[in-house]
């Protein structure tokens, strides 16, 4: 899978499934992926809307205004319907779920 910069030019090429989650914040994004076992972050100029239509939407989940995760690297969710957060394989980052998205979280999680 090829990320693109907002001025198109290629900012990451990376396979999905090593692809963690992404974190929003306005017209940047942070990809954390996992590269030989360690996980590493790319700041790439582009909102998080772009990513979300750039990547396969299978395994992959919009849970919060600010993070994309894949779903296949959830290994627990924690909290209540009020204040649910994902921990995901060698992350250390807890990730919030907005409450509109939880239930369609767990119908994901549990298709799996």
């Amino acid at each position: 899978m090829t990320l693109r910069a907002e001025n198109e030019k290629v900012a990451l090429s990376i396979d999905p499934q090593s692809l963690l989650y992404v974190k929003s914040d306005a017209n940047y994004v942070e990809v954390f992926y996992l590269n030989n076992q360690k996980i590493k972050k790319e700041l790439i100029r582009i909102q998080l809307k772009s990513i979300e239509e750039q990547i396969p939407q299978t395994n992959f989940f919009r849970c919060h205004k600010r993070y994309l995760v894949n779903l296949k690297h959830i290994i627990k969710v924690k909290g209540n319907a009020r204040n649910l957060v994902l921990v995901l394989d060698y992350c250390n980052e807890e990730i919030p779920v907005s409450r509109s998205k939880s239930e369609k979280l767990q119908e994901l999680i549990q298709s799996i």
